[in-house]
């Protein structure tokens, strides 16, 4: 099943969850011939690991993922393609594989343990991306170490459900803004699921960044949640780069 404890199940037009730990997401109106299909829980990977959070495709995942397709599909004007983008803490890879859909240069990252899942990912939708393309490679990065072997800066900064642990909260953020500039697209889906966290996060990010929620009325009509909003980010002016 899709990650996650009472997690919202969208049964929807669009999403289907398989045997064996796999779902396949269509890609709606913008790309009506188009499914993704994503390995959950890296069955390949042998090695025991205490957090297994990013080997599952989680709700934020797939919100932000269907709002990248209605705000960026269509090959409208300020798109994707040929725009360099980093995903952070990738786990499945659903919303850099979209970008790549959409004629994005992506690079998914995530700790050492997930890259493997990631890698199977990305040949599952090899032919899938590149009929879109774009282009989707796979590269280990720990928050908040050596960002600038990823290329900074990047035109867009993606990330889903990234905010549940503070202990995280400052690595995260470094690797944000070493990642970008002033003219970066950073966007990030978060579910609010313990108001003091989310609260702790926001505390940190609006040292360096301007940011807004995404109105309601602008995502996806079917893939939103209460409790689950996309934002966007700018990196301020005056901020120092933490490398």
């Amino acid at each position: 099943m899709v990650g996650g404890e009472g997690v919202w199940q969208p049964n929807k037009k669009g999403f289907k969850e398989k045997e064996n730990g796999v779902v396949e997401f269509s890609c709606g109106e913008t790309r009506p011939n188009c499914v993704l299909t994503f390995h959950q829980k890296a069955c390949a990977v042998t090695e025991q690991v205490e957090d297994s959070s990013g080997r599952y495709v989680w709700d934020a995942s797939l919100i932000l993922a269907r709002y990248l397709l209605k705000r960026y599909g269509g090959d409208k004007e300020g798109g994707l393609r040929g725009k360099r983008v980093i995903e952070l803490g990738a786990g499945c890879g659903v919303c850099g594989m979209v970008c790549a859909l959409l004629g994005g240069d992506v690079c998914l990252t995530d700790i050492d343990t997930n890259c493997q899942l990631l890698e199977m990912n990305v040949t599952e939708n090899k032919e899938v991306v590149s009929g879109g393309g774009g282009k989707v490679c796979v590269k280990e990065h720990f928050w908040g170490h050596n960002a600038a072997d990823l290329g900074p800066p990047l035109d867009f900064v993606i990330g889903s459900d990234l905010v549940f642990d503070m202990e995280y909260f400052e690595p995260l953020v470094k690797s944000m803004v070493a990642l970008g500039d002033t003219h970066t697209t950073y966007l990030m889906c978060i579910e609010n699921r313990w108001k003091d966290v989310t609260e702790f996060f926001f505390d940190e990010v609006k040292q360096y960044f301007d940011f807004e929620m995404v109105p309601d009325e602008d995502l996806d009509p079917v893939y939103r949640k209460d409790n689950v909003h996309v934002y966007t980010f700018r990196l301020k002016t005056h901020t120092h780069k933490r490398t």
